[in-house]
C-alpha cells in the first residue's frame, strides 16, 4: 500500500486554529468536585474540569497501512503571567509527534527502526515546531478556548523542528515514519517547562542538552544556555548558544532533562529543575537515587547559579501507581514534571509516577545550597548534604481512580490559591485526551 500523510492544517495556518469558531466552545464542561478524603493533606474548594476544544493535529498511515490520528499535545508545561487576570494562561508543548522505537512494534503493529535505538519522527518534512498555546477561561470557568499559538522561531523567523540534536551525551537515533533515518538538528528542542515574564518573554527548560531557553513573546529565540562545553557541539545552531549552566547537568538520562521552570515575584532569580537524578555516574545510579537537583540563577548574572538537593519520595506511596501489584513502580519511575511560584514567593513542586500526582510547597529561603565539594557525588553519596524542605499540599491519591489524569506535565498558579494542572496526552498516539483541572488551595 503507498504510504500517505495527511495533515490537518501546515504550520502557515497556525493563525486558523484561533480563528476557528468549533474552538471556541462554551457551556459544555462539567464540574468535578473533590471526594471528603482530602483532609489529611488539606481542604480543597471546587475542583473545576473546563471543557478544552479537540484540537486535532493530522493523521499519518505507516507502510503497513496501520493509520494513526493525533491531537496537539498541549500540557507539557504551563505558566501564567503576573498582572494577567485569572483566566489567561500558557500551556506549551514538547518536541511534537515521536513515537520510542521501543514502543512502535505495540503502537503501529510493526518494529520501524529494525531493532535500532530512537524515536520516530512521523512529520519530519512538516516539522511542527514546539509551540506555545495563549488560552483563556470562558466567564463560567466551564470552557477554555485558544486565545493565540506562538510557534518557536530561530533568530531568521524560520520554525525550529523537534527533531534530536547532534550532541555526544544523546545518542538518539531519529527515524521517519517509513524508518529512515534522519539528520540531526542543531536548532531541535525538547520543551518541557515555561515561565513567562512580565514583558511578554518566555523562559522555556528543555532535555536534549539539557537547556534554558529565552524566547521573546513573538516565539523568536534570543539565547539558549547549555551545560558549560556543549556550545561548541550547537554551534551551528541558527540561534546564540552560551555553555553557562554546570557542566554536570549534562550527564542528565536521555529524556530525564529540565522539567520545571519559575520565576521568583521580582523577576530577580530562575528557579529550574531536573526531572530525575543524574547518570552520575551511570544510569545505576540513576537508577537508584533518590536525589534530584535544583537550581536558583540570577537573571541577571547567569554565573550566580546555587544548586540544591531535592529529595524525591519512594516509589511504594504513590497510591494509584501501586495498584497493579504485577507490576510495582520502582524508584527511578519517580520524577519532578514542574514547578511554579505563588504571589509570595512559595515555589511549588509537582512529583508525580503516572497516575497519582503530588504537589510540595518546597522552602528555598531558608534552604541550604549543595557544597561544591559534594556536587560531584550527590546521586551516590548524599552525606553532609541537606535536601530542601517541602510540605505536601495536594495529592490525587485522596481522589478516586480516574478523577484526574495521568501524566500530569503542566502546572501553575493562576493567583488567589488557585492552581491549574494540565496532563500531556503524547499527542494522543495512545488515544488519550488532553485534560484541565482547577484546584483551589484555599
Amino acid at each position: 500500500m503507498k504510504s500517505r500523510t495527511k495533515f490537518l492544517f501546515s504550520a502557515v495556518l497556525f493563525g486558523s486554529i484561533v480563528a476557528s469558531s468549533s474552538l471556541l466552545l462554551t457551556g459544555c464542561g462539567g464540574d468535578d468536585s473533590g471526594s471528603s478524603n482530602q483532609s489529611n493533606v488539606s481542604q480543597m474548594g471546587e475542583i473545576i474540569t473546563p471543557h478544552l476544544p479537540n484540537l486535532q493535529f493530522g493523521s499519518v498511515e505507516f507502510k503497513n497501512g496501520k493509520v494513526l490520528n493525533f491531537t496537539w499535545g498541549i500540557g507539557s508545561a504551563a505558566a501564567h503571567r503576573q498582572g494577567d487576570d485569572e483566566k489567561t494562561f500558557y500551556t506549551m508543548t514538547d518536541r511534537g509527534v515521536n513515537i520510542d522505537c521501543k514502543d512502535a512494534k505495540d503502537i503501529i503493529g510493526i518494529d520501524i527502526c529494525n531493532g535500532a535505538s530512537g524515536v520516530i519522527f512521523p512529520f519530519p518534512t512538516f516539522t511542527p515546531p514546539p509551540t506555545i498555546f495563549k488560552l483563556r477561561l470562558s466567564d463560567d470557568g466551564k470552557s477554555v478556548y485558544v486565545v493565540d499559538v506562538i510557534p518557536l522561531k530561530d533568530k531568521d523567523g524560520n520554525l525550529i523542528t523537534g527533531l534530536s540534536n547532534p550532541l555526544s551525551n544523546f545518542q538518539e537515533i531519529p527515524f521517519d515514519k517509513d524508518g529512515n533515518q534522519l539528520n540531526y538538528n542543531p536548532n531541535g528542542l525538547d520543551t518541557e517547562a515555561l515561565a513567562i515574564m512580565k514583558d511578554g518573554s518566555f523562559w522555556i527548560g528543555e532535555e536534549y542538552a539539557p537547556s534554558l531557553v529565552h524566547v521573546s513573546k513573538d516565539g523568536k529565540i534570543i539565547e539558549r544556555l547549555v551545560p558549560k562545553g556543549l556550545e561548541t557541539e550547537l554551534a551551528n545552531a541558527n540561534y546564540v548558544v552560551k555553555g553557562v549552566l554546570p557542566s554536570i547537568i549534562a550527564k542528565r538520562h536521555p529524556n530525564r532533562g529540565i522539567e520545571g521552570v519559575a520565576i521568583s515575584p521580582d523577576e530577580k532569580y530562575l528557579y529550574f529543575t531536573l526531572q530525575s537524578p543524574l547518570d552520575n555516574p551511570d544510569s545505576k545510579a540513576y537508577s537508584k537515587s533518590r536525589y534530584v537537583r535544583m537550581y536558583k540563577m540570577s537573571l541577571t548574572d547567569y554565573n550566580d547559579i546555587k544548586e540544591y538537593a531535592y529529595q524525591l519520595d519512594t516509589p511504594d506511596t504513590f497510591i494509584q501507581d501501586n495498584k497493579n501489584t504485577t507490576n510495582p513502580p520502582k524508584q527511578k519511575d519517580v520524577k519532578i514534571s514542574e514547578m511554579t511560584v505563588l504571589e509570595n514567593g512559595d515555589v511549588i513542586v509537582l512529583e508525580r509516577i503516572t497516575k497519582t500526582t503530588k504537589l510540595y510547597k518546597v522552602d528555598f529561603n531558608n534552604a541550604v545550597p549543595v557544597p561544591a565539594d559534594k556536587s560531584a557525588t550527590l546521586e551516590t553519596d548524599a552525606t553532609g548534604i541537606t535536601p530542601l524542605s517541602k510540605t505536601l499540599i495536594f495529592t490525587t491519591d485522596n481522589y478516586n481512580d480516574g478523577e484526574f489524569p495521568s501524566k500530569i506535565e503542566g502546572m501553575t498558579s493562576l493567583g488567589n490559591g488557585k492552581l491549574i494542572l494540565i496532563n500531556d496526552n503524547d499527542f494522543g498516539i495512545r488515544g488519550e485526551d488532553t485534560v484541565i483541572k482547577i484546584i483551589n488551595l484555599k
